[in-house]
């Protein structure tokens, strides 16, 4: 890490100011790195856009940057691919399926398991845990199955403490 005297016109002060503050430069980051897992294609493509498109890359060298971050089957499918937003509608018809990821989204919230011991952990494993499912159904414009679904509640009633469950129970519904 280098510091370095910040430019007094940057700054605004003046030669004789007593608050020298140092700059810290940061390493550049590496480009996102995917994985393969369809849940996870919309967050890598977010990143991408923001850490690696705003760059201005020439597109060849993007292209090759985002060969080098993907999995070796997806890589394969972008091979001879010139142009940014055609590798991006590839790798979108390859593993951004809505209903494949809705489903996958889905079975997890149906399998979810309790970690916590005690009622207030299991509930703040829930929450985390559904929140996370519901941003990436929203992320693939997929949260209208939360809606139609009772198989959803089901799940998680199933996990809630008991105490949590009699309240359920008694909720007024009709709200």
């Amino acid at each position: 890490n280098k510091t370095k005297e910040p430019d007094k016109a940057f700054t605004g002060s003046s030669s004789n100011s007593n608050d020298s503050k140092q700059l810290a430069y940061l390493k550049k980051a590496d480009p996102p790195k995917w994985l393969g897992d369809p849940l996870e294609f919309a967050d890598f493509r977010r990143k991408w856009v923001n850490q690696v498109s705003s760059a201005n890359m020439l597109p060849e060298a993007e292209l090759d940057r985002l060969r080098e971050n993907v999995p070796e089957q997806a890589a394969k499918a972008l091979f001879g691919e010139t142009v940014v937003v055609k590798a991006w509608k590839i790798l979108e018809n390859l593993y951004g399926d809505k209903d494949l990821i809705a489903s996958k989204l889905k079975s997890q919230l149906k399998n979810i398991k309790v970690k916590g011991k005690q009622d207030y952990d299991i509930i703040i494993d829930l929450v985390t845990d559904i929140k996370n499912i519901v941003l990436r159904l929203q992320s693939v414009d997929a949260e209208e199955v939360l809606h139609v679904d009772s198989e959803f509640l089901r799940a998680i009633f199933r996990v809630l403490p008991t105490s949590s469950q009699v309240k359920w129970l008694d909720f007024d519904k009709s709200l």
